[in-house]
């Protein structure tokens, strides 16, 4: 009789045993947070000189969902100094630190440029700075998160050499081509060097429309950084095989 109660009472407790972490650790609340910031950043980029308004809350919007995304991901902060950096994990620790610079410059720029949602803090000087330095972090922290999700991809492929793999690769180098060439019509290598100080954009495309070349030049450098990824981390198992 008292092995039947064991049994039954070890049953009960497998079947009753809290699952680990909640749902702010759980992976489709980090990709719905990550779809999420991706589609702040190409929003704001695609609504900068248009959408005051807009712009100034959709900004606020992807700061929020940068800091949720970084209490996500704490632990990484908490070993940042441990373990053996490799290539990948150097190239990625440095995007993340200058994602992290941008993001802070944007959010001390925005208090002082800001029209509407900061309006009635006493920050009236210095715009001259503030205005320079937003649209250059506004720029370098789009580029940088889609280059940094592509490195933090950590899936990996089992096999070698299949048609898949062969496709994805033609499929990432067509994006970084098509990115490449959006880039250089949108005179974001202007604006990235600061060979310009004023953004162009055409008041008569609709949002999507202005959004859409972004969009390409965004996933280009996550393709980008996809295959980065991939040459380091051949190179060293190459290096570790000799």
């Amino acid at each position: 009789m008292s092995s039947v109660t064991t049994k039954q009472t070890t049953s009960r407790t497998k079947t009753q045993r809290p699952r680990k972490g909640s749902l702010f650790t759980k992976v489709p609340f980090r990709i719905g947070l990550d779809v999420l910031f991706a589609l702040a950043l190409l929003l704001l980029v695609a609504s900068a000189t248009v959408e005051e308004f807009a712009h100034e809350w959709l900004g606020i919007a992807a700061f929020v969902l940068f800091i949720l995304h970084q209490i996500q991901h704490i632990s990484w902060w908490k070993v940042l100094l441990r373990g053996r950096y490799s290539p990948v994990r150097i190239l990625n620790t440095f995007c993340l630190i200058c994602l992290v610079v941008c993001f802070l410059g944007l959010f001390a720029s925005s208090l002082v440029l800001s029209q509407h949602i900061f309006a009635g803090l006493p920050f009236s000087h210095g715009s001259a700075w503030a205005r320079t330095s937003h649209m250059l972090f506004s720029y370098w922290a789009f580029i940088l998160a889609f280059f940094h999700a592509g490195l933090s991809i950590t899936k990996r492929s089992k096999t070698h050499r299949t048609a898949k793999e062969v496709l994805s690769f033609l499929v990432c180098i067509g994006l970084v081509i098509l990115g490449y060439l959006c880039a250089i019509n949108l005179d974001l290598f202007d604006y990235l060097a600061l060979q310009s100080l004023f953004v162009f954009a055409n008041p008569g495309l609709s949002l999507p429309e202005r959004a859409l070349p972004y969009l390409f030049v965004g996933l280009g450098m996550f393709c980008l950084a996809v295959l980065i990824r991939k040459l380091l981390r051949l190179a060293a198992l190459t290096n570790t095989r000799t």
